[in-house]
């Protein structure tokens, strides 16, 4: 059995979990859809290949403190007329632009501009959301609500074998489809870890990964079964996780190679319309300084933050770049071999929901918020 699932890195990165405890055509939605766990439709019980994405050769991508700002975005009609729609354009962390390079190591795939884009963009939306009252438990103080989010994500493509509902869970009720999954529950990381160094142990050894993690087609003697629900008056959702191997239950399961080319590039699917498609690239340096611009016109309509909020959690000492608006990169194609930091789990990538299609304009139109005073 074929595999490039990276196991080693595998190892040493979920450890690390626990030491922290491209817009897509029709045609390609059809084949691979995007599944939002949080959704309460979309909860319940799967069984799953997981398939290793082309860019890292890892399964999953986690994504701490993703940043999200609402954005007006302007749709041209075929009779010529606009209208305006207001879409969440999402700030990723570094290091989900992590990359392989030709010598099989993790490294940056953002340029140094792009890079100093990012944070200059991570620390402008870090003071607006403080400013805006954030943190403030009072719904009434706090301005960000359906403006500005904070949100960790784990993603990961997969062929769904049984997926069975909260209602009724001996009937699947959804079969053979395959998906980006989308969780933005905490801890599913960690979960996984201890399932995978619980079974380790009980194997002496760790040799077993290969058969659940994988881009193998046919075959497969291993899977995948994770749970998620968020229970009535719980503050967080209820995860388990189970990998299962040596089994023939779904050896004569397939994935077609149409589904395998789609499901290539997690954080590119998980873009959507905000990729560069114009040079390929999942970075797209136009949005992110109208996104900049943005949020510092906001910051002129507030520039202080509220009192009961100036105890905000501190913000990351690589989050210190000023920010400022950049001049357009010329980035077709570029990348930088920039070791992936220390603190960036290369397994994973990191320590609702817009209609990807239709937009024939990423153009940003007025500010979606008006004129609210302080």
């Amino acid at each position: 059995m074929s595999s490039n699932f990276r196991r080693s890195l595998f190892l040493e990165t979920i450890e690390q979990t626990g030491q922290r405890a491209n817009q897509t055509s029709n045609d390609e939605e059809k084949l691979v859809e995007k599944v939002f766990l949080a959704r309460p439709e979309n909860q319940g019980r799967y069984q799953i290949f997981p398939m290793n994405s082309t860019i890292t050769g890892l399964p999953f991508v986690e994504m701490p403190k993703t940043r999200e700002i609402k954005i007006p975005r302007t749709l041209k009609k075929s009779d010529g007329t606009e209208m305006v729609y207001e879409y969440w354009v999402r700030i990723l962390p570094h290091s989900a632009y992590n990359i392989v390079d030709q010598t099989d190591r993790i490294v940056s795939g953002l340029t140094s501009q792009e890079s100093q884009l990012l944070t200059s963009l991570q620390i402008a939306f870090d003071r607006l959301y403080e400013n805006m009252g954030g943190y403030e438990k009072d719904r009434d103080k706090n301005l960000t609500i359906g403006r500005l989010r904070k949100k960790n994500y784990t993603i990961f493509f997969a062929k769904c074998l049984q997926k069975w509902g909260l209602g009724n869970p001996r009937v699947a009720e959804r079969s053979n489809f395959s998906a980006l999954f989308v969780c933005a529950a905490k801890g599913f990381m960690e979960i996984v870890r201890d399932n995978v160094e619980e079974i380790s142990v009980e194997e002496n050894g760790d040799e077993w990964l290969d058969q659940v993690y994988s881009r193998d087609l046919t075959g497969r003697t291993g899977y995948l079964t994770f749970n998620i629900s968020l229970p009535q008056n719980s503050v967080g959702y209820k995860l388990s996780v189970d990998h299962k191997f040596n089994s023939q239950q779904y050896v004569h399961e397939t994935i077609t190679p149409e589904e395998a080319m789609v499901m290539s590039d997690p954080v590119q699917m998980f873009l959507g319309w905000q990729v560069d498609k114009e040079h390929n690239r999942n970075f797209n340096t136009k949005i992110m300084e109208e996104t900049l611009a943005l949020i510092n016109s906001e910051l002129q309509k507030y520039p202080n933050a509220p009192e009961s909020s100036k105890k905000a959690p501190a913000k990351p000492a690589a989050e210190t770049a000023p920010f400022e608006a950049f001049g357009t990169a010329n980035t077709a194609g570029a990348t930088s071999a920039q070791p992936a930091s220390p603190n960036v789990d290369p397994f994973t990538g990191g320590p609702a929901d817009s209609n990807d299609s239709g937009w024939s304009n990423p153009g940003f139109a007025q500010s979606p918020w008006g004129n609210q005073q302080q």
